[in-house]
């Protein structure tokens, strides 16, 4: 995974970009989507600057079969709002 900090062109906000080449996105990806946005914010508050966009670049986002009937579940909760 790698990442870099940015200053948002028009707002001056501190933007987080993420790229990661895989992820178990059934049972991690929230949890590392929370863990960064956290890592923006301390950053952002340091410099006394506003929390931009943060963008999550997934190369190959895979769901194992053990966790796709959750998966497929909150899709079809997600669609139904």
């Amino acid at each position: 995974m790698s990442a870099f900090f940015t200053s948002g062109s028009l707002t001056g906000a501190l933007e987080l970009i993420v790229t990661a080449h895989s992820i178990d996105f059934g049972t991690k990806a929230y949890a590392n989507l929370l863990e960064l946005a956290e890592i923006q914010r301390r950053v952002a508050d340091a410099l006394e600057a506003a929390v931009g966009k943060l963008l999550f670049r997934i190369t190959s986002a895979h769901v194992y079969e053990r966790d796709l009937e959750a998966v497929l579940g909150l899709l079809e909760d997600a669609q139904a709002h």
